[in-house]
């Protein structure tokens, strides 16, 4: 007999105890430890899936005493350990750390399949391989797609899902069978461990001084174990090139390695420079892929039978066999921070693994977060700055223009239009950067000035002309087309403001001989849809670009060579403390898709506030003069990263249930500051957008400038919350510590 504790998907802050005899356990028997199995357990009256997060022999002590009736555990669903010891220390400091319930932070981990009372299904995966047939007939006619698939084929087998991360679909490869190139196998069992030989490592690229130093320093420092390096890199550096130099040397140890990145629309270019590499299985986890191929990448990498993973936030969950390194690129992405369900920040989780691990851990960005910069004030980060870009590309060359001077109705200035027909002469590509998808953010009665908002949130429509409706970007909700004023019943109802939509119509009328691109979330909504505008931009089918925020992420784009950043304003008079940070990162981020090849870059920012600080200290030197001076501010006000934050947010559907959640909470903290000094809180306040979907949002901030006095308050107020009375069951509330917003 044994006792287990377990997480079970619940809000309680804690694990439960069951016990369990040797026949329910057989084959866990065989294993030396119980811990990161699933079992099924009776709870509350039905059973549900849990997870064994710590044993003992012996009842604990203070149960001794106690005449308690333990369960029984019913079975145990694995013949292997789910989740090994390195990732139950990870998600039992994430519940600790991020006050989150134990259970849900255990169940979010897990792979959607495996939240099932089933035993692990083993997903069968349909796989290619080259065939005999080597030389390409000229009668065939292969297409660019088809030679790169039979390329990547050579040496080892991929998935159908692997090809599709790489840009290939099934219908090129179902062309290739036919014409008896390659062939299919069905369930193909890649555990013959080739990864470990070093001759499937690719050819390098002759690193420049700065990133010889920056693989020799990591090298030499990553042999005493766990050490966090931050490459500061500006954009076009060659940051990607370290990875993979130092990846290669992890792979030679026979060890795996974990790559983080921000956003699903970087993978396809991202594993393909991977691919071209390193010729060992690599996997992805990550939202567009079904839950069958996320099970099958986390078994092959718990079985050794994959050496690298590539993913957004999700797969920091993943259960290696080995692990030797992860790398976290464009660390500075907010995309990191996972706001629905668990709260948690996978960069910060990532650098908590790599120590619990003990192996280095590699975070870069052009645009690092004052965060980790504050870590290398520390002394805590080792920073490495690759200053220059890499091969022969060239600086960025940056112009503000005054839109003061323009008319008020103008989307372009006339510096932007005569830059953009110079770049065109040349047969060179524009991306034109505006954070607004749509036509048009407001529409509104122009007789009486009557804003058209959404019946569920407190928020203006969108108006989205190709499809003829207004939208809530808030909540989504689709409304037809007004006829009428409802207020004063007049019928001129126009839109107000710009958004990509809007740009795009202004910019086939001024350049109607230009092929034009739109990529916002409207324009790539479909699977597959982003991935062909990229390599259409590659192929420079259009010569105009127009894109919101996910086409200035990290995307290598050789023939733009102009950058328009159509409105920044917002940015300028935010009353986010963190607006300076997110301005910088943004015009840095969107300029360096400029001029990365050959080609000498230029970027244009539009401003009707030319004179601001922020810009002109920005401009006049680099992102990093910037941090600094930012940095000094934040230390001199106490903000974070000099002080620690805590929010607790709170949501329903009547705003009196949500205020007076709130003001239990305030007067619990005011009894708690008699006890406890050196924290301050605020009184409740609303959210930016108070009222979404229906539901009220507010707000209590909770701050600190010793992070162990902030973690005191809050585990207090876990343990009082449960006992707040709210009267309703539509309400839900959560701890958010460290946040990266406060409105």
């Amino acid at each position: 007999m044994s006792y287990i504790q377990v997480a079970i998907n619940s809000p309680l802050h804690k694990t439960f105890l069951y016990k369990v005899t040797d026949n329910k356990c057989p084959l866990a028997k065989q294993e030396l430890t119980l811990v990161g199995f699933r079992v099924l357990v009776n709870f509350h009256h039905r059973n549900v899936i849990a997870i064994v997060v710590n044993e003992s022999n012996e009842l604990p002590r203070e149960l001794e005493s106690q005449n308690i009736k333990i369960k029984e555990v019913i079975s145990f669903l694995d013949k292997t350990a789910i989740f090994s010891g390195d990732i139950i220390k990870l998600l039992l400091w994430i519940a600790t750390y991020y006050h989150q319930p134990i259970g849900e932070v255990f169940y979010t981990a897990l792979p959607i399949l495996l939240r099932k009372d089933t035993q692990t299904p083993v997903p069968l995966i349909s796989y290619w391989t080259k065939t005999a047939k080597d030389k390409v007939s000229s009668k065939d006619k292969l297409s660019e797609k088809a030679l790169k698939a039979l390329e990547f084929l050579e040496g080892r087998t991929l998935s159908t899902q692997e090809f599709k991360e790489l840009g290939i679909l099934s219908t090129t490869l179902k062309s290739l069978a036919n014409k008896g190139y390659i062939a299919p196998l069905k369930d193909y069992d890649s555990s013959n461990n080739n990864w470990l030989v070093q001759d499937f490592i690719g050819k390098e690229l002759p690193p420049n001084e700065a990133q010889k130093q920056a693989i020799d320093y990591i090298t030499k420092e990553a042999q005493s174990g766990f050490k966090v390096f931050l490459i500061n890199g500006v954009t076009g550096s060659g940051k990607t090139e370290i990875y993979l130099q130092l990846i290669a040397k992890t792979l030679a140890q026979g060890k795996q390695v974990m790559v983080l990145i921000p956003e699903i629309n970087l993978t396809p270019q991202t594993i393909t420079r991977f691919y071209e590499r390193f010729k060992v299985p690599i996997v992805c986890i990550h939202s567009s892929l079904r839950d069958d191929e996320k099970l099958s990448s986390f078994i092959k990498l718990r079985d050794n039978k994959a050496a690298i993973l590539i993913g957004t936030r999700s797969a920091l969950f993943a259960n290696f066999n080995n692990l030797g390194l992860i790398v976290v690129d464009e660390e500075h992405d907010q995309s990191y921070r996972q706001t629905q369900g668990v709260i948690y920040h996978a960069r910060d989780c990532a650098v908590m693994r790599a120590h619990i691990n003990n192996i280095p851990i590699i975070l870069g960005s052009a645009t690092p977060s004052f965060e980790s910069l504050a870590n290398v004030l520390k002394g805590k980060y080792h920073q490495l700055i690759l200053p220059v870009r890499a091969g022969n590309a060239a600086n960025v060359t940056s112009y503000v223009v005054d839109m003061r001077k323009t008319h008020k109705d103008d989307i372009f200035s006339q510096k932007l239009l005569t830059e953009i027909q110079n770049t065109l002469a040349k047969g060179e590509q524009v991306l034109l950067f505006l954070n607004r998808r749509g036509y048009a953010p407001a529409q509104i009665c122009h007789d009486c000035g009557y804003v058209f908002k959404c019946q569920d949130c407190d928020a203006n429509l969108c108006y989205h002309k190709e499809t003829k409706t207004l939208i809530c970007h808030h909540c989504e909700r689709q409304y037809p087309l007004p006829k009428t004023c409802p207020n004063c019943h007049g019928h001129n109802i126009v839109p107000e403001g710009v958004g990509t939509e809007n740009v795009i119509e202004q910019l086939a009328m001024l350049f109607p001989e230009a092929h034009l691109a739109r990529i916002d979330r409207d324009s790539t909504a479909r699977k597959g849809e982003l991935e062909k505008f990229i390599e259409d931009i590659n192929n420079n089918k259009y010569q105009i670009l127009v894109g919101t925020q996910m086409l200035a992420k990290g995307h290598h784009f050789p023939l733009v060579t102009l950058v328009g950043i159509l409105n920044i304003d917002s940015y300028l008079y935010s009353n986010d403390y963190r607006a300076p940070e997110k301005l910088a990162q943004l015009i840095t981020q969107v300029s360096g898709r400029a001029g990365r090849a050959e080609l000498q870059g230029k970027t244009i920012l539009q401003t009707h506030n030319i004179d601001h600080p922020l810009l002109k200290l920005l401009l006049k030197h680099d992102y990093n003069y910037f941090a600094q001076a930012n940095l000094t501010q934040r230390k001199m006000n106490f903000l974070p990263p000099f002080s620690y934050q805590a929010l607790i947010r709170a949501d329903a559907y009547k705003r009196e249930t949500v205020q007076n959640f709130l003001n239990n909470i305030y007067n619990i903290l005011e009894k708690i500051q008699q006890k406890i000094s050196y924290f301050s809180f605020t009184l409740p306040y609303t959210s930016t957008v108070e009222r979404r979907q229906k539901r009220f949002h507010m707000i209590l901030l909770v701050e600190s400038s010793e992070r162990k006095i902030l973690h005191q308050v809050l585990e207090i107020l876990e343990k009082e919350i449960p006992n707040i009375k709210v009267g309703t069951s539509d309400f839900h509330q959560v701890i958010d510590v460290d946040p990266i917003e406060i409105f």
